[in-house]
């Protein structure tokens, strides 16, 4: 029986440990901010994607947006800018900073999602290394091999690429989305199967509908990588996916049309030529090796891979992820824009964007291994994967500081 003693003590610590991460919290997130925000403005300066955006933004008036429909076939991906522009009214500045002070909220604001979800899922975990997983997945990037590519980025990709505001901007939007559909697919095999509702039909439709307005890169790969994953409950569960999986399609239904009409727009209204199908043309015009390209990028995530099944601890996260890095490597390695324009390599983003979600769920599960001890591998064979996977992860995570220090202190972004 606990005295009234011990009661206040259990109270202190809890505010003394809520006070704690709040500032924790705080010290991290300004740290990552006024990095980020350094780096935008070292872009801007190198001229690389932000100048066009910047402009953009700066376009924007009153009354081009009480015209919604003409506004949106001049933009129609247009979330970044519309805030970047009420930025520069709100705090009187130029587009340069409010560019940057756009993207580093935005970069704050994916950080404090994953923290929310590892405190929330983890919560017999040390907190510090809650913490240092939250920060590993902001700075990880693809392995560095400057013998191979002297490039970082151009021919990798890279899960926290900093160069194009608009991909920023859809990660914030699409972090929250992923995981509302992976809790609805994963309480499927839960016996926490039920109708969502016509209200929370709708809110899960505008919210997919917004990370399309932000870029549809990430709709463009997560639409087909959850029919797979529908059609794979389907066949595993039968009758019992059944209401999900209708509510879930239901919700893409007004998604599926915008996305329709924001492909005609870019590819086949105004400048735009159309897009065709070159095997590899894209990629091979920017990597040495493809394949290395590729390793090098997802190392980490296919060493968490190979252990998850091994141990037998595949999570419905997992199976999505991976489908939606294939589809998008699919669509990076088949499409191509036709025209000028076909070595910007605009079929890439969606990739980059699942290798973001390919480090989140691979440090998710990588903590989740080491914190159970996964009883059915024996003790050698299990520090073997823990050595793989923590050597990886260090690489992964040196290549993203260096890329940072490129940018920022060498002005080099790739």
């Amino acid at each position: 029986m606990k005295t009234s003693e011990d009661m206040q003590d259990v109270i202190k610590n809890n505010w003394q440990g809520r006070i704690c991460s709040v500032l924790t919290w705080f010290a991290i997130g300004t740290l990552l901010f006024f990095v980020s925000v350094a780096a935008v403005l070292k872009m801007v300066d190198v001229r690389i994607d932000y100048p066009t955006h910047i402009r953009i933004a700066s376009r924007i008036t009153w009354e081009g947006l009480c015209h919604p429909i003409a506004f949106f076939k001049g933009n129609c991906y247009p979330v970044w800018h519309i805030l970047t522009w009420g930025t520069m009214r709100v705090f009187n500045c130029g587009g340069r900073l409010a560019a940057a002070i756009v993207t580093g909220g935005c970069v704050v604001g994916v950080w404090s999602c994953a923290v929310w979800y590892f405190f929330r899922k983890h919560r017999d975990v040390e907190k510090s290394v809650l913490w240092a997983a939250s920060v590993l997945l902001m700075l990880v990037m693809p392995i560095w091999l400057p013998f191979f590519n002297p490039s970082i980025v151009v021919g990798q990709g890279g899960p926290n690429v900093l160069h194009n505001p608009t991909n920023i901007m859809v990660r914030l939007l699409a972090f929250p989305c992923f995981l509302w559909y992976v809790a609805i697919m994963d309480g499927i095999g839960k016996g926490s199967v039920s109708r969502m509702g016509a209200l929370k039909i709708a809110a899960l439709s505008l919210f997919v509908l917004l990370t399309a307005f932000a870029k549809p890169s990430f709709v463009q790969m997560f639409l087909p990588a959850m029919l797979i994953l529908s059609i794979l409950k389907l066949i595993e569960y039968k009758k019992a996916a059944i209401r999900s999986v209708a509510d879930v399609i239901l919700s893409f239904v007004p998604v599926f049309s915008l996305m329709a009409l924001q492909m005609w727009i870019s590819f086949y209204h105004g400048r735009g030529s159309g897009c065709s199908v070159a095997f590899l043309k894209v990629w091979r015009h920017y990597s040495p090796n493809v394949f290395v390209s590729m390793v090098v990028s997802i190392l980490f995530p296919a060493i968490v891979l190979l252990w998850s099944i091994r141990a037998r601890k595949v999570s419905t996260a997992d199976v999505l992820t991976w489908i939606m890095y294939g589809v998008a490597t699919a669509q990076y390695i088949l499409l191509i824009e036709k025209g000028g324009r076909w070595s910007h390599g605009n079929f890439s983003w969606a990739m980059l964007l699942a290798q973001f979600f390919l480090f989140f769920t691979s440090i998710d599960r990588f903590v989740s291994l080491v914190r159970e001890g996964v009883n059915k591998i024996a003790g050698t064979e299990r520090k073997l994967w823990l050595g793989c996977a923590s050597v990886a992860c260090t690489l992964h995570l040196a290549s993203g500081l260096c890329y940072l220090w490129r940018v920022i202190v060498l002005d080099i972004w790739r």
